[in-house]
């Protein structure tokens, strides 16, 4: 399986990177806002291909989060035009930034593109996966606290 990059900076033209948006087209933060300054994401486009990108709306036309279902009807949307393009299609992290969502929730919506040769998923997707996906909150609460270590050591 191809992994996408953490951070994604420079892309080629046969490249087209999943950017979470809202159903307006207001590109205002995260990764949109970046796509609109970089890769050619048109303004007022919520959902579809638009320059080296393609546009899948998790926040509805007032920006509030949208529910998992509706995410999921345009992520099926997507996978469906992403098998009939020749491009690479680098898929991000939607929805587990500004629209508030977590891995658990939004990974299972990609698993069908493992077998796709021209799909790369994040990381954590493919741990999720896995079933060794670590949330970074099970992290926190699993790391030993370094003040009572600090001090048990005296």
């Amino acid at each position: 399986m191809r992994i996408t990059p953490e951070n994604i900076t420079n892309i080629s033209n046969n490249i087209r990177v999943l950017v979470g948006t809202n159903e307006s087209g207001l590109h205002g933060g995260g990764i949109a806002r970046y796509a609109e300054e970089n890769w050619g994401l048109q303004y007022k486009v919520g959902f579809g291909p638009s320059g080296l990108c393609f546009g899948l709306p998790t926040k509805d036309w007032k920006i509030k989060t949208l529910p998992l279902n509706i995410i999921n009807n345009y992520v099926e949307r997507y996978i469906n035009w992403c098998q009939v393009t020749d491009y690479q299609h680098f898929v991000t992290k939607i929805g587990c930034g500004l629209a508030g969502y977590t891995i658990p929730e939004i990974a299972p919506m990609f698993k069908s593109c493992i077998e796709y040769e021209n799909m790369w998923l994040p990381q954590d997707f493919l741990d999720f996966y896995k079933g060794i996906y670590i949330s970074p909150k099970k992290q926190i609460e699993n790391e030993p606290d370094t003040a009572i270590q600090f001090f048990s050591n005296i």
